[in-house]
């Protein structure tokens, strides 16, 4: 769970093989009926740049997983095509089906780092 006090939403898992991936520290709990477990993060790029490290939690079967995050949390459903820019400071978690990939943001006048585009 995050140190820091924060947003909690809860995610609904329907059993339908679309697991759960959560980064580093979002994880704060899940009903019984869910099952938890460790994984190494795929692609090297993805994992020494993302900033969501090397392990990944990943949530799977039919329940309700809650993730937190450090301030409000915003949960977004894209739709067929749809892109999303995303800090990779502020990802806290995603469907296994999304794909995603990692790329240099547009410098601006305050900052420049490694983004996930989703």
């Amino acid at each position: 769970a995050p140190s820091e006090p924060g947003g909690i939403v809860l995610h609904k898992l329907n059993n339908d093989n679309d697991d759960l991936l959560l980064t580093s520290g979002s994880y704060v709990a899940c009903d019984t009926s869910v099952r938890v477990s460790s994984e190494v993060q795929t692609g090297i790029g993805n994992s020494l740049l993302s900033g969501t490290g090397f392990f990944l939690l990943r949530a799977s079967g039919s329940g309700c997983v809650a993730c937190g995050a450090y301030g409000s949390v915003h949960k977004y459903t894209l739709g067929v095509g749809e892109t999303r820019l995303i800090d990779n400071g502020h990802l806290v978690a995603w469907s296994s089906s999304m794909k995603y990939r990692v790329g240099l943001a547009a410098s601006s006048n305050t900052t420049m780092g490694w983004t996930p585009r989703l």
